[in-house]
């Protein structure tokens, strides 16, 4: 597996090599947020919230809607740069939105009861099914059989996959930082919720990228599972066939060395009689 450096700079020079493609399928969710944030009613310490919480809820629904069929499309462009177009990439995520949210929901509630039990499990649960969505989008599996593919896939190298994860957090992390502190710099302001928006418009395509490339990875190196290693390994040794050479080695039967000794034998008792 990259490392993950290694793994950062590969996504990146993805991004780079088409970044008018993954920001123009980002768009819809970018603007979407932004309006979002326009009308994400007020709070006010010892004070009642107010705004529009009606349409607060409705532009939050289509953002959820939106995140999903933008993940989608994303993955697909990421995987198929050259071919891929926005309306193909949109058209390919149709297809699979409501697997997707099934399967979100799935994984959220197990990695929530695992932190509601105790944080370790959590993170394992993360880590487990991390690669749950590649295998919906690439592989199609789903619900229940994509997140057993994305463990099956994570077993035997659970550590550097969870290695990679926590890289991936602490930058991503690190850049949200950043992008809030130059945001917050214009308050409340349109133009804070776009720089914001642009920030997110190369962070979430790099960040795909960065989880994509794992999950080819682990792919390439193979499943580490009890079956698969019973499935190759054969049950019945194959028989070598011996090689033979044109030259053939001066080996001395048993026969022919008893003849040989009876000889020296006979010779001996003519020897003691003369």
């Amino acid at each position: 597996m990259r490392g993950p450096i290694e793994l950062l700079q590969d996504s990146l020079a993805i991004f780079q090599k088409n970044p008018q493609l993954y920001v123009s399928i980002y768009a819809v969710l970018g603007v979407l947020m932004v309006l979002q944030s326009a009308v994400t009613p007020a709070y006010v310490p010892g004070e009642e919230m107010t705004g529009s919480s009606p349409q607060f809820a409705l532009v939050s629904i289509a953002v959820v809607v939106a995140s999903i069929f933008t993940t989608i499309a994303l993955l697909k462009a990421i995987a198929e740069p050259e071919t891929t177009t926005v309306k193909s990439a949109f058209l390919f995520a149709k297809k699979d939105a409501l697997a997707y949210f099934i399967l979100s929901v799935m994984v959220g509630i197990t990695v929530m009861v695992g932190f509601f039990l105790l944080i370790i499990p959590g993170v394992i649960a993360l880590t487990w099914f991390g690669f749950a969505y590649c295998t919906l989008v690439f592989e199609g599996k789903r619900n229940i059989e994509a997140m057993k593919a994305s463990k099956a896939l994570v077993d035997g190298r659970f550590v550097p996959v969870l290695v990679r994860y926590v890289a991936l957090l602490v930058v991503a992390i690190v850049i949200a930082i950043i992008g809030g502190i130059v945001a917050s710099i214009f308050g409340e302001s349109l133009v804070g919720s776009l720089l914001l928006a642009v920030v997110y418009a190369v962070m979430m395509p790099v960040m795909l990228a960065y989880v994509y490339l794992m999950y080819l990875d682990v792919k390439k190196e193979g499943v580490y599972t009890p079956a698969t290693m019973a499935a190759a390994t054969p049950l019945v040794a194959t028989p070598v066939t011996p090689v033979t050479t044109s030259a053939e080695p001066n080996v001395v039967s048993s026969s022919e060395t008893s003849s040989s000794d009876t000889s020296s034998t006979d010779a001996s008792s003519s020897d003691s009689r003369s």
